[in-house]
């Protein structure tokens, strides 16, 4: 099991929050507690989904020479950053959004230090936004 889909996986959170609240209180507005907090269900099961699938794909090639890098599906970490970015987006996770695009942009650059790095700040920003939503609209 992945430390994604481990629910006992606590990331520490810190004081600043990674969510827009503006973003989070328009959608309270239009669709309503109960419906929101259905909509976040399935957006952290596809955030989860989205950083185990990136995780996969960059990881896995670790052990290749950072010069060899053919292997590397740089196509599809891009096509799944620019998925999570907009769903980051939608869902007022604007600092994972942020951090999304620019894995996106050093994906579509061929960049293969940075596209792990990357990975890993992005991975982090996840655990905080899963757990920031989590405790927001799912412990209540």
């Amino acid at each position: 099991m992945s430390r994604f889909n481990d629910k006992s996986f606590v990331l520490p959170i810190s004081d600043e929050s990674v969510l827009d609240e503006h973003i989070l209180s328009e959608l309270v507005d239009m669709v309503g507690s109960a419906s929101m907090s259905k909509m976040l269900q399935v957006f952290l099961t596809e955030l989860r989904d989205r950083l185990e699938i990136l995780n996969n794909m960059v990881f896995s090639t670790e052990s290749l020479n950072p010069t060899e890098h053919s292997n590397i599906n740089f196509n599809g970490i891009a096509l799944q950053a620019h998925t999570l970015k907009s769903c980051a987006g939608s869902f007022g996770a604007s600092v994972l959004f942020e951090a999304v695009k620019q894995l996106e942009k050093v994906a579509i650059e061929q960049n293969v230090g940075l596209v792990s790095a990357q990975l890993a700040k992005v991975n982090e920003l996840g655990l905080m936004t899963i757990n920031q939503l989590t405790q927001r609209f799912m412990n209540k």
